[in-house]
């Protein structure tokens, strides 16, 4: 998050085509192409540069419609792309009309044919104020409604839609009103259809089970019922988290090679998308997560828990003790006898890609 705007030349080169279907980005081109921002990826796949301008780069936000285009924010401007990174649109005064101490917009959302973007007045952690959830046409760019969410108290950076709940959830970079650790949830049909300037409140909260600084982007993924949130801790350059439903924390699924300040993050079509130096790359789908042989349960007898995956070159990495598994954790290699009250943790990991979210089952012996 950066509330001055940094201008940034970039060459009109584009590096490589998305697949309009957004099928298999990281198979595009060779998986040892080089980065646009210096460096080797295998197999991270740069997107090329953002901007059809030489005089601006996104720096805040990505959004991806699985079938239409890619749009993207900045401090004082969002843009709508074609799949080949051609400029659909612009508005470079996309805080006009909103209330006129807002300064700063962050990673986006897109919705049936609708921008959602936080935007507010920040200067830091201890100087913001304003917030509020704007809706933009995304055919154009132009301001169709906001809504005043400064009630709830807290800081705003990123929102993602979570349509089969007719949700709209709001994370915050800050750590003030326990924004490392909350993320709170707006009506959907409020925040689309209420008159511009309506105040909103927040109809719930998600508690999550680890605390997470400086949260710069998040974006939902009903089939997989995962968050993927972006922060500036860990890495080089950031790392990317899963959060369930219901708040619990998994990762880190993904730690970025490059340095810099990684921002918004797109997870709606399954492939993983982030924003880092005014580039989007695309690592493609995470690892798909292992499952066990015994579900969680109550036994009069100990268990044999056999873990698998359907990628054959997965490893799986497991933990007993209720603590998060990383790459780190012991590697499954035999089935596991459950002979106490125990609980079972895993994911499954592949060199390069995003690892899986962590699956979880609780034995309870008798």
């Amino acid at each position: 998050m950066c509330a001055s705007f940094r201008v940034v030349t970039l060459p009109l080169v584009f590096v490589f085509l998305i697949s309009p279907m957004l099928s298999g980005c990281a198979r595009t081109i060779p998986s040892s192409a080089t980065s646009p921002v210096g460096g080797t990826l295998s197999p991270i796949v740069p997107s090329g540069p953002i901007g059809s301008s030489p005089n601006v780069s996104a720096s805040q936000g990505v959004a991806i419609d699985g079938n239409q285009a890619a749009y993207v924010s900045s401090n004082n401007l969002i843009a709508g792309y074609r799949f080949d990174w051609s400029r659909l649109w612009l508005n470079s005064n996309e805080l006009s009309g909103l209330p006129g101490i807002v300064n700063h917009i962050g990673d986006v959302d897109f919705y049936n044919g609708k921008l959602i973007a936080p935007v507010q007045y920040f200067s830091s952690c201890a100087n913001y104020a304003s917030p509020v959830l704007a809706v933009y046409d995304a055919s154009n760019g132009s301001l169709l409604s906001w809504s005043d969410i400064s009630a709830d108290g807290h800081e705003v950076s990123s929102v993602t839609v979570v349509s089969d709940k007719n949700q709209v959830v709001v994370s915050s970079f800050c750590g003030a009103n326990q924004g490392d650790k909350t993320l709170w949830i707006y009506d959907l049909g409020a925040v689309l259809n209420n008159p511009p300037g309506s105040v909103l409140s927040a109809v719930g909260t998600i508690h999550l089970s680890t605390s997470l600084q400086t949260i710069q982007g998040i974006s939902w993924n009903s089939a997989l019922g995962q968050y993927l949130v972006s922060t500036d801790l860990g890495g080089p350059g950031g790392t990317l988290w899963y959060i369930a439903a219901d708040g619990t924390v998994s990762g880190p699924a993904f730690v970025l090679p490059q340095t810099g300040e990684l921002e918004g993050v797109d997870f709606t079509t399954g492939n993983i998308y982030y924003l880092i130096n005014g580039y989007v790359y695309c690592i493609g789908s995470p690892v798909t997560a292992p499952t066990f042989s015994v579900g969680s349960g109550t036994y009069t007898s100990s268990q044999s828990v056999t873990i698998s995956d359907s990628d054959s070159n997965a490893a799986i990495h497991y933990t007993l003790d209720g603590s998060m598994p990383k790459v780190t954790s012991p590697v499954y290699s035999a089935p596991i006898s459950v002979s106490r009250t125990l609980t079972l943790k895993a994911i499954a990991t592949v060199g390069g890609s995003a690892n899986s979210p962590m699956v979880v089952a609780t034995y309870t012996i008798n």
